[in-house]
């Protein structure tokens, strides 16, 4: 599967770290810089759903909702449905 982040430098190296711990990462483009802004970047990975690694004791299991950030200031909102 091919994912495209969008977001800051930082925020995309974050979430390449964070979905490390999720799927089997193959590859991760460099950073590409978004077009017109100075602020945000664009990074391709491809990734493998089969050959997940095991998740560390603690971590999710997947039981109960998903929870996504989003709308700024730290506030949390539910997956849509069709995510769970």
């Amino acid at each position: 599967m091919k994912l495209r982040l969008h977001g800051t430098p930082q925020e995309c190296r974050r979430a390449v770290e964070e979905l490390r711990g999720l799927f089997e990462v193959v590859s991760v483009s460099g950073v590409h810089p978004d077009r017109g802004s100075g602020l945000l970047v664009r990074v391709y990975l491809e990734v493998r759903l089969d050959d997940r690694p095991e998740r560390p004791p603690g971590s999710r299991n997947g039981s109960g909702p998903r929870r996504l950030r989003g709308g700024g200031h730290g506030s949390v909102r539910q997956a849509p449905r069709r995510w769970q």
